[in-house]
């Protein structure tokens, strides 16, 4: 008996074991499902598209971006942060790229300006600081380091002067960035670039960079804000430039198109008409009241105007289309023979009147007449002689205010009067001496001017030649040819020819003679009647 309740103990006890763990199971499995449905209602109302599992950490590079669906994502491209020093002067640029897999269409940057040194750390220079970008920013696609390169655009801000009084530290510049995606409505972004100064140390309690008090030079205290993300909102920024009931619309935009001069080729002291191709490249936007200046550079110009005045003005140029301006200009005979510069700004309005200003930039080339003349010439002998080498010596002189490159001085050939040759000189500048000192051989007689030929090459690698004239006097060698009869009236030059001498002559001669030679016999006498003395006193001593 005590065996059966035992047994249907151990039983009951199995029983209800096996319906706890089951209802646990259950309960786990709920709570699971539960856990997940809002990780995925969290995922689908963030731009950021479906990541890692839940509980591993998110990527948070802006790669993950571009997989967002139809929109554009503007962010800073990468560059190093510029460091500074108070009261410097530098250009400031600003990367931008394109994260999404949309254009962003008529980008215009503005960089917001603050009286406080804390929030904008530069001189005030001008009432707004904004610019356009020329092309729209296209999305990366592949995120290699080539096409990052390739699709960075950077935006230039032009000099900026930082303030004198600056505490060392990092300053954040707000950059309000607008740009229209598939022809919707304009999106505006925030974004923050930071720029490294050294200068003076905080006092205690003194605001320093970011309204921080910083401690040492050095980072922020404040961190870096993260990217935000997109704002579909209504832009709180008016667009530059645009009024509220245009704000769909794209900013107009002049460019140079094209130029061409007549004469094609400018010669430097002659008068040139320089046509200008202008194009409103608005699709819906006419522009007006256009203030065109040129500007040819401060010193020494190698262009300027006829009338005297740089400006011009423009009545209209309808939406999408090109105009011509003439404008009529002199060039400058003292200016290098090289393609110029000329500055192009424009001041122009649309058809509400918000004003605009860009700046283009086009290069005229501008050539200058070759000018060069020869020295005194020195011909060594002077008459040359055919068959025989002669030596020939002049300089150079370049008048012009061109560099005669890789130039040569060539004797042509079949000239008729001297052996053909060419001989190296190397570059000639302007208003340089180039010294020719070569030897040639003369072919034939010849008397007058004879033509050398200059080649050298200009600028653009293309081969010019110039002709010079020289004086020559080549003659025939002379030589006797003794197979050619003699004149016999002509005496021969080799014969001694008989002159008689004066009659007084010869009496000298004959006794300068005559008293040589009593004077040898005298010598030879007395020579002998010492040596016969010599012998006879040598006897007596014996």
């Amino acid at each position: 008996m005590k065996l059966k309740q035992r047994i249907s103990l151990i039983l009951a006890l199995s029983l209800t074991l096996g319906l706890g763990l089951r209802s646990f199971a259950q309960e786990e499995e709920t709570g699971s499902t539960q856990e997940t449905v809002p990780a995925t209602t969290t995922t689908a109302a963030t731009p950021t598209p479906t990541g890692p599992a839940p509980g591993t950490p998110t990527p948070t590079a802006p790669g993950n971006v571009a997989e967002t669906e139809g929109q554009a994502f503007v962010l800073l491209g990468q560059s190093e942060v510029p460091k500074l020093k108070a009261g410097d002067k530098f250009n400031l640029k600003i990367p931008l790229v394109n994260w999404g897999n949309l254009p962003a269409s008529d980008p215009v940057v503005r960089l917001q300006v603050a009286s406080e040194a804390s929030d904008f750390p530069f001189e005030i220079q001008k009432t707004d600081y904004v610019e356009y970008l020329e092309k729209d920013l296209e999305p990366l696609g592949k995120p290699d380091k080539e096409t990052l390169k390739k699709k960075t655009q950077w935006v230039d801000f032009g000099p900026m002067v930082l303030r004198e009084k600056l505490s060392s530290g990092y300053y954040r510049l707000t950059l309000l960035i607008r740009y229209r995606q598939a022809d919707k409505d304009f999106v505006e972004v925030t974004r923050y670039f930071y720029i490294k100064v050294q200068g003076l140390e905080p006092t205690p309690g003194e605001s320093g960079p970011d309204n921080t008090v910083p401690t040492e030079p050095g980072p922020p205290v404040e961190p870096m804000p993260p990217e935000p993300p997109i704002d579909l909102d209504p832009p709180i920024l008016p667009d530059p430039g645009l009024p509220p009931s245009e704000e769909s619309r794209s900013v107009p935009r002049i460019m140079v198109s094209g130029f061409s001069t007549d004469p094609a080729k400018v010669l430097g002291g002659q008068k040139v008409t320089l046509k200008l191709s202008l194009r409103n490249t608005s699709k819906d936007t006419d522009v007006k009241n256009i203030r065109m200046v040129l500007d040819f550079g401060a010193e020494s110009p190698a262009f300027r105007t006829v009338s005297g005045s740089n400006s011009l003005y423009i009545e209209k140029i309808d939406k999408d289309s090109t105009i011509e301006v003439p404008v009529a200009l002199i060039s400058s005979v003292q200016a290098a023979q090289k393609s110029h510069p000329v500055s192009i700004q424009m001041i122009y309005e649309d058809k509400s009147g918000s004003p605009y200003e860009l700046t283009e930039q086009i290069s005229i080339p501008l050539y200058q007449e070759s000018r060069v003349s020869l020295g005194e010439l020195n011909l060594m002998p002077d008459p040359a002689k055919v068959g025989s080498e002669a030596n020939l010596m002049f300089k150079i002189y370049n008048k012009g205010r061109t560099t005669f490159y890789n130039a040569s001085l060539v004797i042509p050939e079949n000239n008729g009067a001297l052996e053909a040759r060419e001989i190296y000189l190397g570059n000639i500048e302007p208003a340089q001496t180039k010294d020719v000192d070569i030897m040639v051989t003369p072919l034939a007689p010849h008397v007058g001017d004879f033509n050398l030929e200059i080649r050298y090459e200009d600028e653009d690698g293309k081969t010019l030649s110039m002709n010079q004239a020289i004086p020559l006097n080549i003659e025939e060698m002379q030589i006797i040819d003794p197979v050619e009869p003699i004149d016999p009236d002509f005496p021969d030059p080799l014969e001694p020819q008989n002159q008689g001498l004066p009659l007084l002559a010869k009496v000298l001669l004959g006794f300068l003679g005559l008293a040589a030679i009593i004077v040898v016999i005298a010598i030879v006498v007395r020579h002998r009647k010492k040596k016969q003395q010599e012998a006879e006193d040598q006897d007596l001593d014996l």
